[in-house]
């Protein structure tokens, strides 16, 4: 894709993503599930944050990104969303409910397009914004890269 990140916000309509950050645009919603377009550029990231039900991340275009996952039992995964399957990133990715999750470019990326779904369909209520001090101080284990992925 030869389009840059303004290109692409510009012919998707994306608008800032507040308080969790990067560029959106709802393109499906019903009752039983909704879809959105999400950019991330440099210095852009999905902020730390909790859902009430699945999120399932899909890869478009760009560069790779990064996705944290603390998990309820203290422990935590990182995983890379992008299109060089043969050496284990991931076109999709699952972001169980109830696990904090926080998405950003790699080093060097100049942006990352994704979609995500969920069903039953986002509702602001099931959204929980996180604290990276707060949750440094739960994940004692992984307190450097929970700096590490917000800086």
């Amino acid at each position: 894709m030869g389009m840059n990140a303004e290109e692409i916000i510009d012919c998707l309509k994306l608008e800032p993503l507040q308080e969790e950050g990067g560029y959106f645009r709802r393109s499906y919603y019903t009752e039983y599930g909704t879809a959105i377009y999400y950019l991330i550029t440099p210095g852009q990231r999905s902020a730390f944050h909790r859902l009430s039900f699945d999120e399932i991340w899909h890869f478009y275009a760009g560069d790779a990104a990064l996705q944290m996952q603390l998990l309820p039992d203290g422990r935590a995964k990182i995983f890379e969303l992008g299109n060089d399957i043969e050496n284990g990133q991931h076109l999709q990715l699952l972001s169980p409910g109830g696990v904090w999750q926080s998405t950003k470019l790699k080093a060097g990326g100049r942006w990352a397009l994704f979609g995500t779904t969920m069903s039953p369909p986002f509702c602001q209520e099931d959204y929980t914004h996180g604290d990276p001090d707060k949750l440094a101080g739960k994940y004692p284990d992984y307190a450097q890269m929970i700096q590490e992925f917000i800086n």
